[in-house]
């Protein structure tokens, strides 16, 4: 499967996204600004084996794409 990049990954939809995506099979890389806020997903992800990396990102700031997207690359 491929590579994703979800963003808003904290709760809600995005969280829903991401974890929808990696049990089909996906590696997503799950963007959030607080990484803090990232314990549910992480234990979601933990409990179900689910290939899901927490990043920061906040798609306001220039800076933090270009890193967020640099890690993806690396990471992938």
């Amino acid at each position: 499967m491929g590579i994703v990049v979800v963003t808003g990954t904290s709760t809600g939809i995005g969280q829903a996204t991401a974890i929808t995506l990696a049990r089909s099979g996906h590696t997503v890389f799950a963007g959030m600004r607080n990484l803090e806020r990232g314990g549910e997903l992480r234990q979601i992800a933990s409990q179900d084996k689910l290939p899901i990396k927490i990043i920061q990102l906040d798609v306001d700031s220039d800076t933090s794409v270009e890193n967020a997207f640099k890690q993806t690359l690396e990471g992938a």
